[in-house]
C-alpha cells in the first residue's frame, strides 16, 4: 500500500493537476460534445492505469489470504448485495429515479454552486428517459462475485490464479448482458447531452466557480504531489 500511494502521488497526481487545468481551460471558453467525451475517455484512461498498477499487488495480497479471511471477504459481499438489494433493485421505479436525480443534482452543485431552477428541470426531464440499471447491475455484481470466488480457490495453484485473476482485471464488461451493454451506451449518451446541456446554460459565476474549482483541485494535486 505504501509503494502503490508513493507511485500514485508521484506519477499520478501531477497528470491529474494538468488534465483538470486543460478541463478549465475548455470550460472557460465553453465545451462542446466532444470535449465532454474526451473528458469522460480521459477519465477512464487515469482509472485503468490505477487498476494496472494495482494488479500484481492484489494478486499477490489474495493469494497470501487465508480461507478464513475469504469466507469473511463474502461475507462482507453477502451484506452489502442484500443492502443493494433492497435499497436500489426492490425500491420504486419513481424512487430510484428520484434518487438518480439528487445525485446528479448533487453533483453538478459541486462544480457550479446552486442550479438555477431551468437547470434543474433539464436534469429532471433526463431522470424520466434514463434507463433505470439496478437489476442489471445486481446481476453482473452476483456473477462476478462467483468467479472472483472460484479465483481464490486456485491460489494454490499460482499459475492457473494468476491467468484467471488477471483476465478477470482485463475484462471491465465481465457479466453484463447485451441489455445492461444496451442500456449503459444509451445512458452514456444522454449523460453526454445533459451535461452539454448545463454546459451552455451556465451564468458567468457558474462558470467562474467551476473553473475556479477545476484550477484549485489541480493546484492541490501539484502540492501534494
Amino acid at each position: 500500500l505504501d509503494a502503490y500511494l508513493t507511485w500514485h502521488r508521484r506519477e499520478q497526481l501531477p497528470q491529474y493537476a494538468d488534465f483538470l487545468e486543460q478541463v478549465a481551460e475548455r470550460a472557460e471558453k465553453g465545451m462542446s460534445h466532444d470535449d465532454i467525451a474526451l473528458i469522460q475517455t480521459r477519465t477512464e484512461q487515469l482509472a485503468q492505469a490505477m487498476i494496472d498498477r494495482l494488479k500484481p499487488d492484489m494478486m499477490e495480497l489474495f493469494a497470501m489470504a487465508n480461507d478464513e479471511q475469504v469466507a469473511s471477504l463474502f461475507r462482507k459481499f453477502d451484506e452489502d448485495n442484500a443492502k443493494y438489494l433492497k435499497e436500489n433493485v426492490q425500491a420504486s421505479a419513481s424512487k430510484q429515479r428520484r434518487q438518480r436525480q439528487r445525485e446528479v443534482i448533487n453533483y453538478a452543485e459541486r462544480w457550479t454552486g446552486a442550479l438555477h431552477e431551468p437547470q434543474r428541470k433539464l436534469i429532471a426531464e433526463w431522470s424520466v428517459q434514463f434507463e433505470l440499471m439496478h437489476k442489471e447491475f445486481y446481476d453482473t455484481q452476483l456473477l462476478w462475485q462467483q468467479e472472483f470466488r472460484r479465483i481464490l480457490q486456485l491460489r494454490g495453484d499460482r499459475k492457473a490464479y494468476e491467468q484467471a485473476f488477471t483476465q478477470l482485471l482485463d475484462t471491465p464488461e465481465f457479466g453484463r448482458s447485451e441489455e445492461l451493454q444496451r442500456k449503459l451506451a444509451k445512458n452514456q449518451a444522454l449523460l453526454i447531452d445533459l451535461y452539454l446541456a448545463l454546459e451552455k446554460s451556465l451564468s458567468t459565476d457558474q462558470r467562474k466557480h467551476m473553473v475556479k474549482k477545476l484550477r484549485d483541485y489541480a493546484a492541490d494535486f501539484r502540492e501534494l504531489s
